[in-house]
């Protein structure tokens, strides 16, 4: 309760802020003396004369106390607005790890963070914002993103109507990637990392409550007959080329798993593919196998991960958390992240936590969704 109290006076000030400005503006123009311009809207004279002086707001400096500096704070900056842009905002934890990455990388060995670091450091950048209940940073929500998500929501609506497509012909895509290898720290203090394989986890729920089988892709291994035997047998798996990205990986998972499983009696039923990210970059084959196969590919609007995070696979969070505590594990004494570990554990995630039909139609029902059909 005290983290959202500390938002809520953040916001104000924030607020104040934006009175000050435009209390500036106003005298800016010339046509009353500033006792007045400052009795008209509210602000404190001695407030207003420091900004003129060119003194500015406590919440946006950047003081010689700051965990990281400007230039580290602009790449952070930069990270978590690239993975909202790419439909992830980015958790509490996430951005400490990178500010950890930032400080390592300068030399910086004694590493703490007081309390709360991560939200206020969001409250004082532009461009970003806490989400306190939830612990995420994401993009700073406008008024017009808002009237964009408005604008999608009714797209996706008139899509679904236009080609009559079925609540059970609705589904979600959720991907994310694990390196293997070697990791420690050199006697410079860096993190030392060879990666030897990684693996691409892709999991698939139903507007309608089902769930696909996962689908495994794995980088740089041969070991595809031993790590088969740690997943369920129904469980899918293949090795890819190193050099792949995620559009390549979907459109493998979109034609080898996703239409065989998905594939309606009726060759003329049309299917709707909700994908993360709306800069997401696919090759013609995708596209043209969504054209073959009526398959509707819809990506989620700039600035909306928060509105879908309901619908992210609830077994991802606890198998990154395992990760993270094994790289930092790995800061103390050199270890090897094997990739059998991975699956050993993604298979206990799984099944320790619900990815039944009750928190799946949830789900889509938190993320608004439910109002399209």
């Amino acid at each position: 309760m005290a983290s959202a109290k500390k938002s809520e006076f953040a916001l104000r000030q924030e607020q104040q802020e934006v009175v000050v400005q435009k209390c500036l503006k106003a005298y800016a123009r010339g046509s009353l003396p500033l006792e007045e311009v400052v009795k008209k809207w509210g602000c404190s004279l001695g407030t207003v004369k420091k900004r003129l002086r060119g003194r500015t707001s406590h919440s946006k400096k950047h003081t010689d106390n700051h965990k990281l500096e400007r230039l580290e704070e602009k790449e952070l900056r930069r990270y978590i607005l690239k993975r909202d842009d790419e439909g992830n905002p980015t958790r509490y934890v996430e951005v400490k790890e990178m500010a950890k990455e930032l400080l390592l990388a300068r030399g910086v060995e004694e590493i703490k963070f007081g309390k709360d670091w991560e939200r206020k450091f969001a409250d004082r950048t532009n461009g970003i914002t806490p989400n306190v209940m939830d612990g995420y940073v994401c993009r700073d929500g406008t008024i017009e993103s808002a009237q964009e998500l408005e604008i999608w929501f009714q797209k996706l609506k008139q899509t679904i109507s236009d080609h009559s497509i079925s609540v059970d012909q609705i589904w979600k895509l959720d991907i994310t990637g694990f390196q293997m290898g070697r990791v420690g720290k050199k006697t410079d203090g860096k993190i030392e990392s060879n990666p030897e394989e990684w693996v691409s986890i892709i999991e698939c729920i139903s507007a309608n409550g089902d769930a696909m089988t996962p689908f495994f892709m794995f980088k740089h291994t041969d070991r595809i007959p031993l790590l088969s035997k740690h997943i369920p047998e129904e469980w899918k798996a293949e090795t890819i080329p190193p050099q792949w990205g995620n559009g390549l990986i979907e459109t493998e998972w979109l034609e080898k798993h996703f239409h065989r499983e998905t594939r309606p009696e009726n060759s003329n039923t049309f299917r709707l593919l909700l994908i993360d990210g709306h800069k997401r970059q696919h090759y013609e084959a995708f596209k043209r196998i969504c054209e073959t196969q009526n398959i509707i590919a819809v990506y989620t609007p700039p600035n909306s991960s928060y509105n879908f995070k309901a619908l992210d696979v609830s077994a991802f969070p606890r198998l990154k958390k395992f990760y993270r505590s094994r790289i930092e594990k790995a800061l103390n004494e050199v270890k090897h992240k094997d990739i059998v570990e991975i699956l050993v554990e993604y298979t206990v995630a799984r099944a320790g936590t619900t990815m039944g039909s009750r928190k799946i139609k949830e789900a889509f029902r938190s993320s608004g969704l439910d109002c399209c059909w």
